[in-house]
């Protein structure tokens, strides 16, 4: 009975085994093949990524710069004038702390082209070890986008501003045509007629400048 009931146990740990080997391989294939660019930070460097990180940085391999700081794939300072340096470690704390966090990031390519990303970090605990989960979207497209729409509002801005002073300008034109008449015309009744005008026409000034 003891020999049988060991050979079921043994039996019973090659089949766990072989689901958890499954299961690894199947995670494994799912993480190679995502076209996310997933990336895992140990000890504030990057141990491993998939294929689609490699695309977006144009390297050969991931050998190239596995085992980096995440600034080392960045120029040294970000936008906001920070060194990339203290600022990846400022997001890698709060997202230690946090559980999680997003932000917005300038990585470099391995031409030296820089570019925006959407960088979002978890912060995991796997086999005693504190891993951050990264995942890296390119905002290329997305600012170029961003950028015309910007370029395309302020056009249209300045075309407003443009109407609106012409019709401002016309406006006091008239006013003041009719300020001319009236003050060349004997008659009473004629001058409040062109004063009732004026004043329309001033209402109707106010009202445009209150749209405006």
């Amino acid at each position: 009975m003891e020999v049988e009931s060991l050979t079921n146990q043994i039996v019973a740990l090659k089949e766990e085994n072989r689901k958890l080997t499954e299961k690894s391989l199947r995670y494994e294939m799912l993480f190679e093949l995502s076209e996310d660019a997933i990336l895992v930070i140990e000890d504030n460097t990057f141990t491993d990524c998939n294929h689609a990180v490699v695309k977006m940085l144009g390297y050969k391999n991931k050998n190239q710069f596995l085992n980096t700081h995440p600034s080392e794939l960045s120029p040294e300072r970000q936008p906001d004038g920070q060194l990339s340096f203290e600022k990846a470690q400022k997001m890698m704390d709060l997202a230690i702390s946090n559980g999680n966090h997003r932000f917005e990031w300038i990585h470099t390519k391995a031409n030296g082209d820089n570019f925006p990303v959407e960088v979002w970090l978890s912060a995991i605990k796997y086999q005693d070890k504190l891993l951050i989960n990264t995942t890296w979207r390119d905002l290329t497209e997305f600012k170029k986008t961003e950028a015309k729409i910007q370029n395309s509002l302020l056009e249209k801005e300045t075309l407003l501003k443009e109407v609106h002073h012409r019709v401002k300008n016309n406006m006091q034109i008239i006013t003041s045509l009719l300020s001319l008449q009236a003050n060349t015309n004997d008659n009473n009744a004629i001058k409040e007629q062109f004063n009732a005008c004026q004043y329309r026409i001033n209402s109707m000034a106010t009202i445009h400048e209150m749209l405006y």
